[in-house]
């Protein structure tokens, strides 16, 4: 059985060290002195509870406004005329995350300004000169004579920060969104694993390093962070050889850290590290990883229903029950876990399982492509899982992969502007259409930088927005 520890690196997590792995550096984002009336040591006020977005993010609304218009002279603002808002709902996707990003319009729907100044108002066409006794109208987005502006596409960017980033360099952390913070816990460099807690804030673009109360926190990496209500729940990683199956609660209000303890003949999960953990009702679901002897394939759901009486229990499967792995992905899409890609310690998986956590069947999703990963991450945005760096067997990957949870079939997208190096071990959140990514590692540098995917503009902004995963129609008949 595999142990999940790489020969001759038994510090590091990575599985797979090609001898032709690609090394690739980063440049390293340059931590710059705040602005005027920040001070790198005060520390950015939180929202309060009541605007807690948590781990659900709702789906917002794009707005286009007359705001950038000039004034139009005698035209009424009617339903043919005045620019209009459209608004989405349903899912989680993305949401519009202040007054300073909406309403704002595109360059196709902008009205084409008269160059004679005597009609005193917009032409239709060329022909709208000769019209006298009609009044002139502005040239409308949906006019057959308006070019339309392609839609803008994703674009890659480098983020400098202020502050000080709770380490120089992190790989296997976790990175939890908490209102408009992404609270970093744990993870290593090559020498040492961190045991603090920090966080980044995504819109003053502040490090803050944390003081915590309470028990004494472990150094940990590839555990996983759980966000519940305001208290983040960590379960397992460790620091090597040996890991740990512990729980740990920090409130995100106080900043404290707590141990449950459970009792002595409760059943417990097996020590891991590289598993997956999503919150589903009131479980939290814990899948595969491995021990540091052998991978592991098991279920088990933490009730965490009574806060002062957390329980364990192992969930039995059935159907296509994938192989032992870890350093996989798990996305929660309704009652549904999709399971991506992962490794054995010999070779990494491209394979797609979906779990219906109400049945507790395992479906193996037939996909037209496939693609081998491990380490990377995969993020929910609308009816995509955005799957971003990872080892797909010969090197680093630098690409950007969307599983279509409609039909579960792979498309590839090239963002624009600057890309960031191939890594995995890093982390990637979806807030207010930007996926941050923060740290990793790519066999010889861990980083210590930060980089934005800007959706805002994006045509693959969720288009569907109410939609249920089916897998039964795309399973492996395995009869064949």
């Amino acid at each position: 059985m595999d142990s999940l520890v790489t020969p001759n690196q038994p510090n590091l997590d990575p599985v797979i060290y090609p001898s032709h792995l690609a090394q690739t550096t980063s440049p390293i984002s340059q931590s710059r002195d705040p602005p005027e009336g920040i001070s790198a040591e005060t520390e950015v006020p939180s929202i309060g509870p009541g605007k807690r977005k948590g781990a659900q993010i709702a789906l917002g609304s794009t707005s286009v406004s007359t705001r950038h218009l000039p004034t139009i002279p005698n035209v009424p603002e009617t339903p043919t005329n005045i620019a209009t808002s459209s608004t989405v709902d349903g899912g989680n996707a993305l949401e519009e995350s202040s007054s300073r990003r909406k309403r704002a319009g595109t360059r196709s729907e902008r009205p084409h300004l008269q160059s004679n100044t005597e009609s005193k108002g917009y032409r239709t066409s060329s022909k709208s000169s000769s019209v006298n006794s009609k009044p002139l109208e502005p040239r409308l987005p949906a006019s057959k004579e308006v070019v339309r502006a392609p839609a803008s596409l994703m674009y890659f960017s480098p983020m400098s920060f202020y502050g000080r980033p709770p380490n120089q360099a992190l790989r296997a952390h976790t990175g939890t969104l908490v209102d408009d913070r992404i609270w970093v816990i744990g993870g290593v460099d090559k020498q040492s694993c961190w045991r603090g807690v920090a966080w980044f804030d995504t819109e003053s673009y502040m490090w803050s390093t944390i003081e915590t109360q309470g028990e004494r926190f472990p150094p940990l990496r590839a555990h996983t962070t759980t966000l519940v209500g305001d208290k983040l729940f960590i379960f397992g990683g460790g620091d090597g050889p040996s890991y740990s199956n512990d729980v740990w609660i920090l409130d995100t209000t106080t900043h404290c850290f707590s141990r449950p303890v459970f009792k002595s003949d409760m059943p417990l999960p097996p020590p891991r590290r590289a598993h997956t953990t999503v919150l589903y009702r009131q479980w939290l679901v814990v899948f595969g990883g491995g021990n540091g002897q052998a991978a592991l394939n098991d279920v088990w759901a933490l009730d965490i229903s009574d806060p002062t009486n957390l329980s364990w229990e192992e969930w039995k499967t059935r159907g296509d029950i994938p192989q032992k792995k870890g350093y996989h992905t798990a996305n929660l899409i309704g009652h549904k876990m999709i399971v991506f890609g992962g490794s054995d310690g010999h070779a990494s998986f491209a394979d797609v399982h979906v779990l219906d956590l109400q049945t507790r069947i395992w479906t193996l999703v037939n996909t037209y492509t496939k693609h081998n990963r491990l380490s990377h991450t995969s993020t929910q945005v609308g009816s995509y899982l955005f799957v971003m760096g990872g080892h797909n067997g010969q090197s680093y990957a630098q690409d950007v992969l969307l599983l279509n949870l409609v039909n579960l079939e792979w498309e590839t997208k090239i963002p624009q502007g600057v890309h960031p190096p191939g890594r995995g071990y890093h982390v990637a959140l979806l807030h207010d259409a930007r996926i941050f990514i923060s740290g990793g590692y790519n066999g010889d540098t861990v980083f210590d930088d930060f980089w934005v995917l800007d959706l805002s503009a994006s045509a693959y902004l969720p288009q569907v927005t109410t939609f249920e995963v089916d897998e039964t129609t795309h399973s492996v008949n395995k009869s064949q």
